[in-house]
This record gives structure tokens, sequence and C-alpha cells, in this order.
């Protein structure tokens, strides 16, 4: 996969003929790559890891969600032109434009305004074919669970030296005391069987689950939007949630007030979205602890290895990555603050 050649795909699946390919952008999952053609035209190629933690397709998740996306209607997205399933690559149109850094309260107006398109096409008879958004969670059960899981794995690892036993320390003196505290929270907001009750379909919204201003460009036209390989059905509770607590933003708190005011407008239907919204957001603020830590499970590294090419020395990678989790156990008091929601 490391070999696949994104001129070559582009030539294959285009018929155009590549005169430049630069890498853009080395994420975790995928390789990016724009291909200038003799025609003049350039082209996105993209080539995935495979598959997903949970087995899934990223290719096929992504071509799937744009397909459905650019057929209701929606454009800021790229366009899709062609993929080779047996190379695990795609290709798209290219959308030019810069990362989105820094971004203003106009941005987060932009976010909002993509995601309540989504849940405009939600009620396409269509997007009944979409599949459940990765690692999507519609009972405070679901929520639990899925950091169980992502607990156990981390767990499972033996403390064979010093960075390794830090984590350890880490995960068995502070954030098994805060998860027990959060659980019984959440089981007093929703006790019974209200723990296990799934989210009625009709308060569900299509996500791209991952997002936020990493998967935005700023173009001359506004912001476009890239990467769909975690799309489909969601809570959007967990859409507010994972956008205000994503590692990779930066939100002032007038920022964050604008995002949550415009979710709950886009959503006012759903009358249970702040007391879900307050209950979730120290659980989802627990996952994304984990995630930072994927770092030390083999895997992980091995997904970094083939986005960017290296790992670099890993005990100084899991170093970060564990003083990021550290840290970010007082992330939700963070943006709970600046919604006025403390309590």
């Amino acid at each position: 996969m490391a070999d696949s050649d994104p001129g070559e795909l582009v030539r294959s699946l285009s018929g155009e003929l590549p005169v430049k390919v630069a890498p853009i952008r080395a994420g975790r999952n995928s390789r990016v790559f724009r291909v200038d053609c003799e025609s003049g035209k350039s082209l996105l190629a993209k080539f995935y890891l495979q598959p997903t933690a949970d087995g899934r397709s990223r290719l096929k998740q992504e071509w799937d969600a744009i397909i459905f996306m650019t057929g209701s209607g929606m454009g800021k997205i790229p366009s899709p032109l062609g993929f080779d399933e047996s190379l695990q690559g795609a290709i798209f149109s290219f959308i030019p434009g810069p990362p989105v850094e820094n971004g203003t309260d106009q941005d987060v107006r932009e976010i909002v305004s993509f995601l309540a398109s989504l849940k405009d096409i939600s009620m396409l008879p269509e997007a009944t074919q979409i599949p459940r958004a990765a690692e999507a969670c519609f009972s405070p059960a679901e929520l639990v669970d899925n950091i169980k899981n992502r607990l156990a794995r981390l767990q499972a690892l033996p403390a064979e030296n010093r960075i390794y036993k830090r984590m350890h320390s880490f995960l068995d003196d502070r954030f098994f005391p805060e998860f027990d505290r959060c659980i019984g929270i959440a089981k007093q907001h929703f006790p019974g069987e209200l723990w296990h009750e799934q989210l009625k379909k009709n308060f569900r919204t299509l996500s791209p689950s991952d997002f936020g201003f990493h998967n935005a460009l700023r173009t001359e036209s506004g912001l476009a939007f890239v990467d769909f390989e975690y799309f489909g059905w969601d809570d959007p509770v967990k859409a507010a949630a994972d956008f205000l607590l994503h590692p990779a933003m930066d939100l002032g708190a007038q920022q964050m007030a604008v995002f949550f005011a415009g979710m709950k407008n886009t959503f006012k239907s759903d009358q249970n979205f702040t007391r879900r919204f307050k209950t979730y957001l120290p659980l989802f603020r627990l996952k994304w602890c984990m995630i930072l830590l994927n770092e030390f499970i083999n895997q992980h590294l091995e997904r970094r290895e083939f986005a960017r090419g290296n790992v670099g020395k890993r005990e100084e990678l899991q170093t970060q990555q564990l003083e990021k989790a550290e840290i970010f156990l007082n992330k939700d008091l963070q943006i709970l603050s600046a919604l006025n929601l403390q309590n």
C-alpha cells in the first residue's frame, strides 16, 4: 500500500495524464495527494488504510457518503470520480484552499449550517440505506460500553517500561475514579430502562462523526468540507460533543457558545438535547482520553506509520499523548463553563 502510485491511480481511473504529484496531507488513516494533469485539471488521490477498528472499509464508507451527499444536492464537498478497491484508492475533485486555522465565529456558523444541511437530507428516503456512523452511540449504555472496550485494550498492555507504567498509573489513579463518578451521575439522569433505551430514529441525524476545522478548507466562497470515512447515522449530541472536544480544535468561549446555540436551534424539536449533552459530555471527554492513548497500541502506531511514512521516537510520542490525556480530564469543565451549563 505504501508504494501505491497516485499518478497511476488518476491515469487508470480518469484517463488524465498526470504531470505532477505532491502529498498534501498525511492523516492517521490515509495518504492524500494533489495530482496536476496535462489538461490543466488538478485531482485528489487518496489511499486508505484498511479497515476501520470495527471492520469497515474506509474507502466504501467515504465513497458511499459522498455519492449520497452529492446526489442529494449538497455542495462544498469533493466530487467522487472513481475508485479501485484492490488498491484501496479513490480519486476526487481537488478543492483548492488552505486548511482552516484560527477559525472565526463565521466559520463556526458555516460548520453548523453544514450539519443542518445533513439533518435536512437525513429525511430523504435514500438516507435509510446509510449505515450507522463509526462508533455511533444511541444510548448511555452504548457510550459507556464503547469507553470500556477502549479501556480494556489499554489495560491489557504490559507495563513493560517507564512510559507504559506511567500510563497504567494514570488509568488506575485518575481515570478509573473519574469514570466511575461519571457513570454514577449518568445513571441518575437515565435510570432503569432509560439506560439502555435507544434514541428514537426521528432524533438521529447523518453526521461526519469526526468533524471540525481539521476537516475544512478555506475557499473563496466559504468553507468546504472533506474526510467522511466515519460518516453515518448518529446522535447529534455526539456530533456536538466531538466538535467541542476534538483535540485538533482550539475554540474560544464565544465560538463554543455560537456553535452550541446553533446546534440547539437546529435540533430544537429534540427537547432532551441539552440534557443528553450535559450528561454525555463528561463521558465523551473520557472517550477522547482513551483515543489520545491509542499511540500505546501497536496497530495505531502502524496506522501513523502508513500515513506519514515513519513513526519517529515512539516513547516521545507516547509521552506527549499521555500528557495530553492528563490535561484533557478537565476539558468538559471548560466547555460546560463556557456554555453556562455547569449545573
